[in-house]
């Protein structure tokens, strides 16, 4: 499962913007303040999960109950700024996302005969099938935003009609076979594959000093918390494979960077060493800040569990040699079976991962303040890296 194409008007820069052709390498290379990031941004908010909320008020008391919604309809917070020149119109988008027919089968499994018959009206000998989701995010409030699914299709039958009164879930003749409540819930199964589906590294990966976090709250992986996100995940049971995991990708190539440990220190401070294949035990601190950021994007690749990754500025602090290594160890995961991740999607200012012509390369620049994406020529790429 991968987004081939998407499209966007209205979200902070991207007045107008549409992007095609893509597979699953995707690598966006610009200027500083282009609108790259503001992609990334985009699409994690559309494939966010949303809520509900419903306020019940008592004398002198007020509550309120959040619910939470699939990604595709429902709420947004913290979306303050986020709307072209602070215009407040609505942002309106378009996704056509292709589905491996395994995957698509696999997310109806549990409808069992429901599921076989809307098998059976799937196009026959296709490995893909298409989704297109259309939708629109408006101004809720101070800080706050609804997203609405206006239409989607698959394999070009109307899936879903969100422009009427009362939203119809596979309208037509094509499902005409179903009943209501088969038809919500295949298109819930299928919906449901997108749920938080982007996950965004940002390029904020510096690591710093951090004291322990009591075990009753759990830690949300961040650079400013990734020790004791590793410290928690190593102690629980339902993640601890995750940590082996990144331990184990740390410590082989193409990084070789040693084994992790992650240690109490003094009264409350956590910290990760590193024992190098010579034996040397160190804070990752005095291992260099390249080292830092590797264990950092190791570790949000690991929890991810999402289809889709985008990784801003990959190239932070990284010699040429290490950006070429990880770009291809990048590679190498979107094409393994055994990977929850299927696409990736990089932004990036190197010539040694923007050069990469294994991946379908974008440029991004700003115009008028208007950011504008192209598809480039072999010429064009060489002349931006020149320098």
């Amino acid at each position: 499962m991968y987004i081939h194409k998407f499209g966007v008007k209205n979200y902070r820069s991207l007045k107008d913007v549409s992007v095609g052709g893509l597979s699953n390498a995707v690598i966006l290379y610009g200027n500083n303040d282009s609108g790259k990031s503001n992609i990334l941004s985009f699409l994690e908010i559309v494939f966010q999960q949303k809520y509900t909320e419903q306020i019940t008020e008592a004398p002198g008391e007020r509550f309120v109950l959040r619910t939470p919604t699939g990604f595709w309809n429902g709420q947004i917070d913290n979306f303050s700024n986020n709307f072209y020149r602070n215009n407040q119109k609505p942002i309106t988008f378009s996704l056509l996302i292709k589905i491996e027919r395994s995957e698509l089968l696999d997310a109806l499994l549990r409808l069992q005969d429901v599921a076989k018959k809307f098998a059976e009206i799937l196009p026959k000998n296709h490995d893909e099938d298409v989704l297109v989701i259309e939708g629109r995010i408006d101004s809720a409030g101070e800080d706050k935003a609804e997203m609405t699914l206006l239409n989607a299709e698959l394999n070009q039958k109307k899936f879903y009609d969100g422009t009427k009164a009362s939203p119809e879930f596979l309208p037509g003749k094509d499902f005409k076979d179903f009943s209501d409540a088969e038809k919500r819930n295949i298109f819930d199964a299928v919906m449901n594959l997108l749920d938080n589906a982007f996950v965004r590294i940002p390029a904020d990966r510096f690591l710093s000093v951090e004291e322990e976090q009591s075990r009753e709250t759990k830690v949300e992986l961040s650079s400013k918390t990734l020790k004791n996100w590793l410290f928690q995940s190593s102690h629980d049971p339902n993640t601890e494979h995750l940590v082996r995991e990144i331990v184990s990708q740390f410590n082989n190539k193409p990084f070789n960077h040693g084994i992790v440990s992650m240690v109490r220190v003094g009264k409350s401070e956590i910290e990760a060493f590193v024992e190098a294949k010579d034996g040397l035990k160190l804070p990752i601190g005095r291992r260099g800040s390249g080292v830092q950021q590797i264990l950092t994007i190791l570790a949000y690749l690991a929890k991810a569990n999402a289809p889709f990754v985008g990784i801003e500025e990959l190239e932070m602090n990284l010699s040429p040699k290490t950006q070429k290594e990880t770009v291809t160890s990048l590679l190498e995961l979107v094409d393994s079976k055994s990977s929850v991740v299927r696409q990736i999607i990089i932004t990036t200012h190197s010539p040694h991962i923007g050069k990469r012509n294994e991946a379908q390369r974008r440029g991004v620049l700003m115009d008028k303040g208007e950011t504008k994406v192209k598809k480039p020529r072999e010429a064009e790429v060489t002349d931006f890296f020149k320098g």
